[in-house]
């Protein structure tokens, strides 16, 4: 560091260009693994989540599977970080937020807020693991 890096570092407040953006990057959250081999359900609302490798998820709201074999399946990505928005072709987005918890725990369930834009109706909802049949 040189004197015209003290110099812009008082007039600056103390702030160098070394330390520029580092507090900024927090790295992303990556906790948010979901199971492959079944489907999330919420008992009573007929709501089904399935998620693929590639961060690729489904969304089901009539109790069937989920999937990209559906007619006009209702689909998105999710994130590490818990989110995600599923949508059917020229529909409004239905956006997830995963309530954060241990990443073991989530193999066999989580909580989540689901907001509807079609109807405007956020739930928190507690979707329980089902594995498929072999």
């Amino acid at each position: 560091m040189g004197i015209r890096d003290v110099l812009r570092g008082l007039r600056s407040g103390g702030k160098t260009t070394e330390d520029d953006g580092l507090d900024a990057e927090a790295p992303e959250p990556t906790w948010f693994q979901p199971r492959y081999d079944g489907c999330y359900q919420v008992a009573g609302a007929g709501i089904v989540l399935r998620f693929l490798p590639g961060g690729r998820a489904f969304e089901s709201t009539d109790g069937d599977d989920p999937g990209p074999q559906q007619q006009n399946p209702c689909r998105g990505e999710y994130t590490a970080a818990g989110r995600f928005n599923v949508q059917r072709q020229f529909e409004r987005i239905v956006s997830y937020i995963v309530h954060e918890a241990d990443p073991i725990a989530i193999r066999d369930g989580f909580e989540a807020n689901r907001f509807d834009a079609a109807t405007r109706v956020a739930a928190d909802l507690q979707f329980v693991f089902k594995p498929d049949a072999d």
